[in-house]
Order: C-alpha cells, then sequence, then structure tokens
C-alpha cells in the first residue's frame, strides 16, 4: 500500500457539470463523457479519503512506524485497502470509457464541452501549465455563451 498523500492534492479538480447536460440521444459520446467526468469525480473523492485516513493514522498512531503486517490488520489499513482497490476499479473503468470516447467523437455542444472536460482532467498543470490554462479557458469561455444562449 503506497501513500497517496503525494498525488491527492496536487490533482486538477473536476470543472462543475452545471452547463453539461445531455443535448441528445444521437451523441452518444456525450453520456460517455459525463460518465467518465462522474466517475472521475468519485475518484478523486475516495483518493481524498485515502489520504485524510493516512494523514490521521501517521500523526496519532505513527502509521509508518508500524510494520505491513500491522498496518493490514489494523481497522483503517483495511479501510485504506479498500478505498484503494475501490479507486483502482473505478480508474479501469474510466479507461474503458476513455477508449470508446476516441472511437466515438463527441458530435454536440455539450459532448464537446464534456470532452474538454476530461483533457482539462487529463492533462496536469504540473505536466504542461499552458495547455491546460487554455482548455480551461475554453471550457471556461463555453459555458459563459452557453449561460447566455
Amino acid at each position: 500500500m503506497t501513500s497517496r498523500l503525494k498525488t491527492g492534492a496536487d490533482l486538477p479538480r473536476p470543472i462543475g457539470l452545471s452547463s453539461v447536460q445531455p443535448d441528445s440521444v444521437d451523441d452518444r459520446a456525450h453520456g460517455v463523457a459525463l460518465r467518465w467526468l462522474v466517475i472521475e469525480r468519485e475518484r478523486h473523492r475516495l483518493e481524498d479519503v485515502w489520504a485524510a485516513t493516512e494523514a490521521f493514522m501517521a500523526k496519532s498512531y505513527n502509521w509508518f512506524a508500524l510494520s505491513d503486517r500491522e498496518r493490514a490488520d489494523h481497522p483503517a489499513g483495511q479501510l485504506m485497502e479498500a478505498l484503494d482497490r475501490r479507486i483502482a476499479k473505478l480508474g479501469k473503468r474510466n479507461e474503458r470509457l476513455l477508449e470508446r470516447l476516441l472511437r466515438q467523437p463527441a458530435t454536440t455542444p455539450g459532448g464537446i464541452m464534456a470532452c474538454l472536460q476530461i483533457l482539462a482532467e487529463l492533462v496536469h498543470p504540473a505536466e504542461n501549465e499552458e495547455a491546460h490554462r487554455l482548455i480551461r479557458q475554453i471550457t471556461s469561455a463555453l459555458e459563459v455563451r452557453a449561460a447566455a444562449q
């Protein structure tokens, strides 16, 4: 069980989904993209719970001084292991959804917006700050435009 503290706080958070509602049944990619975003939000939430649990255990119970066996036997260790499995399962599900999206492009404004939001999640600011900021700028402009219509 490796620490998620290194990555939990620096992950980008999903953009709000308020302006991204399904446009049409004709854009299957839109529904797939929305599912991806919901799953990713849940993954982030679970990673935050995992990190908070580890931080509490490290501070209160000297977690890192315990043996692997002691950590695995502790209820907090069992919770963290269950969270880890769930996070991995959600990650695999999103990988499959992303593969589907690559085969069926979005055809509506809402579908395109949802795909851009996925792109903003995938392009981490630490890896390419300019690209990430540009994607966020585009999605914000599209949200404003959609709200004005």
